[in-house]
C-alpha cells in the first residue's frame, strides 16, 4: 500500500483553491468539489431565524450568501455542459 498526498487538482474547490494556491501554477481540476454541505448548513440557519434576520442573511450584502449564489451559478453551468438539470 502506497499513500501519497493529492495535489490541488484532485481536491479542487472552485471558490477556495484559486485563493489558497494563488502563488502556484495548478493545472485543470481533475476532481472538483462543490461543497453542498455549506449551503445546507446556511439554509438550516436561515430557517431557524426570525423575519428580520432571514432578510439580513439572504441579502446580497451578505458575503456568505453571495458565495452560495456563485456556487449555484457555477454548478448550473457545469450541469448544462453535461445536459443535467440541477435540483436546488
Amino acid at each position: 500500500l502506497t499513500i501519497k498526498k493529492l495535489g490541488p487538482e484532485y481536491t479542487y474547490i472552485f471558490d477556495l483553491t484559486p485563493k489558497r494556491y494563488a502563488d502556484k501554477n495548478i493545472g485543470e481540476p481533475i476532481i472538483e468539489h462543490l461543497q453542498a454541505s455549506r449551503e445546507g448548513r446556511f439554509n438550516a440557519k436561515v430557517q431557524k431565524s426570525g423575519f428580520f434576520k432571514k432578510r439580513l442573511l439572504t441579502s446580497v450584502l451578505n458575503k456568505r450568501y453571495r458565495r452560495i449564489l456563485q456556487r449555484r451559478a457555477y454548478s448550473n453551468k457545469l450541469c448544462e455542459l453535461v445536459n443535467l438539470s440541477p435540483n436546488f
